[in-house]
């Protein structure tokens, strides 16, 4: 947020420096965007921190990458998502773990023409997997990449992805190889999923308790 203040008055010193109708305009929207960006992280710290009074809920994985996608310039990438009917008992911050992955694509990963969503069940729950064909993570933030304060901006990102994701008991690794895209592997656990079919609901574990919120103090 002190990043994006400074653009505000760096912007806004200018505008009051130029005369020229449209230039002084172009520093206006400059700023406007920045307060945007504030607004926006303002909003996400208060959900985070609102989030061990909240206990997980379904959501349906396809509609929800679907709709988060229709507000993300994708650069021309294709989107695929191969999830049908799965849905995830998950925090309601799901969605922001789901768009920093695709947001980090498209800004970090180079050339990419597709990102691809797919669940797969296993012997041990779920495995959400997420993959680009881009340039791939670094191996020198590898293995910081989930620290908080790692990467190219302001290191909050996938740090913070990690957290929600935990508070539904659920874990996210990295296991691309540079060079050849990004590839992230959420593990969901039993009872963490399950996914519906036309007529009913097909086995994919049993239901999970949502977990046990810390007492509150009077």
């Amino acid at each position: 947020m002190l990043n994006q203040l400074t653009i505000i008055e760096g912007h806004l010193t200018l505008a009051g420096r130029k005369t020229d109708r449209e230039a002084v305009q172009k520093h206006i929207e400059k700023s406007y965007q920045a307060a945007q960006s504030i607004q926006r992280q303002m909003q996400f710290a208060r959900d985070y921190q609102d989030m061990s009074k909240r206990t997980p809920v379904w959501q349906n994985l396809e509609k929800k990458v679907l709709e988060i996608s229709r507000g993300l310039d994708l650069k021309g990438a294709r989107l695929t998502v191969d999830a049908k009917g799965v849905e995830l008992l998950a925090d309601p911050l799901l969605e922001k773990v789901l768009y920093n992955l695709m947001h980090n694509s498209i800004v970090h990963g180079g050339k990419v023409s597709s990102l691809r969503f797919e669940a797969v069940e296993d012997g041990n729950g779920l495995q959400l997997i997420y993959t680009d064909d881009g340039a791939g993570i670094d191996p020198d933030i590898k293995q910081s990449l989930f620290t908080k304060g790692a990467g190219l901006n302001s290191g909050l990102g996938l740090f913070l992805s990690r957290e929600i994701l935990a508070h539904a008991n659920m874990i996210i690794a990295e296991e691309g190889r540079p060079g050849q895209g990004a590839r992230f592997v959420i593990r969901v656990p039993k009872g963490g999923f399950r996914s519906f079919s036309a007529s009913a609901v097909t086995g994919m574990g049993e239901p999970m308790m949502p977990p046990t919120m810390p007492a509150r103090s009077a």
